[in-house]
């Protein structure tokens, strides 16, 4: 048996041996964690890898793989240079006169405003007629930014005499792109409507690299497409409308004088152009202006006059008007030759007046 020294001392050395096992233990997980952490935080740069890429070819690849794939980069806009900002009446030696070594660093004044409007660039007075002349021509328009609203002048024919009595009005101006084989291909598009305010009204497409161009291309096609509108009493249309043009629903009501366009700002183009004042439109559904400029020529054509409906029906138009006290008004007829054959055929023959068939 062991005796209480010896078992002592033993567990003395146990426990020694324990804790240098735990100490080792414990060294050899701090040292793990720092070489990980060194392996975590060493930059990419300058790991060394075990492969035949450069660092150059590395920082390449790099690139390509945290960068964007089809990011278009913005478009640098060009600083509008104003040629009459801080302008003096000052000759200064060395940089707008010769250099003198007796007047090294002096500035003269000029003898006359005369002698310093010479002396201004020859260009300046074009800038400024360029850009009246541009801002009358094109007047403000739906948004004052846009061109949709923008009065565009008269159209011209296709021998350049210019078309007085008809007047346009832009209604769309967006770029389209074409997918080629030899990459896309981008140009202007333009959406215009001509009229002569009394009943002919037009609309075409035009398309160029730049936007005078397709402007001009639109104007001077739509005068080929004209089509004639009836109005009823010269101010509105015959009686309520509904067309439909792909998903854009149009819906046109009849209105008094005196009430005024309420409408889509494209349909009040329309009327004005086409000599309507008085109207009320809803559109429904899709505002796309190429569909309510289609739906709303349909609308307009489909009208049926009071004369055509007279004729229809064989039976005299007859109308309530509250300025009338609501007493009946005959506004049309059937016409002579549409009466007689209409009489003709009801003209009962005598077997239908048997009593068998009766």
């Amino acid at each position: 048996m062991l005796t209480g020294l010896r078992f002592t001392s033993i567990c003395y050395k146990v426990s020694a041996i324990v804790s240098n096992v735990r100490g080792s233990i414990a060294k050899c997980e701090n040292i793990y964690r720092v070489a990980s952490l060194n392996c975590l935080y060493t930059p990419l740069d300058q790991r060394n890898y075990t492969t035949a890429l450069t660092r150059h070819e590395f920082n390449i690849l790099r690139k390509a793989a945290t960068g964007g794939r089809g990011r278009r980069g913005t478009r640098v806009k060009k600083k509008a240079v104003d040629f009459n900002a801080a302008v003096d009446k000052f000759k200064w030696p060395g940089y707008n006169a010769p250099l003198e070594s007796t007047k090294l660093g002096k500035r003269t004044s000029l003898s006359s405003t005369e002698e310093h409007q010479e002396d201004q660039p020859s260009f300046s007075p074009r800038v400024d007629n360029y850009r009246s002349t541009l801002k009358k021509d094109l007047g403000r328009g739906w948004t004052g930014f846009g061109w949709g609203g923008r009065s565009l002048g008269s159209p011209a024919a296709p021998d350049g005499t210019i078309l007085d009595e008809f007047y346009s009005t832009c209604i769309e101006l967006r770029r389209v792109t074409n997918q080629t084989s030899g990459g896309k291909r981008s140009r202007m598009r333009a959406l215009v409507i001509v009229g002569n305010k009394n009943g002919a009204i037009g609309y075409a497409f035009g398309k160029g690299q730049d936007v005078r161009t397709a402007l001009r291309k639109a104007k001077n096609r739509a005068v080929n497409y004209l089509c004639h509108v009836d109005r009823c009493d010269g101010h509105t249309i015959f009686h309520d409308i509904k067309t439909k043009y792909k998903k854009t629903h149009v819906k046109m009501e009849k209105r008094s004088k005196g009430e005024g366009l309420r409408c889509h700002r494209a349909i009040t183009s329309i009327c004005e152009l086409a000599g309507i004042a008085d109207l009320r439109a809803k559109v429904i559904g899709s505002t796309n202006p190429g569909n309510i400029i289609h739906a709303a020529f349909k609308a307009l054509q489909c009208q049926e006059t009071f004369q055509q409906l007279s004729d229809r029906t064989n039976l005299k138009v007859v109308e309530f008007r509250p300025e009338n006290g609501y007493r009946p008004v005959v506004v049309a007829s059937p016409s002579s030759g549409v009466a007689l054959k209409s009489k003709k055929s009801r003209i009962i023959a005598p077997h239908h007046l048997e009593m068998d068939n009766i």
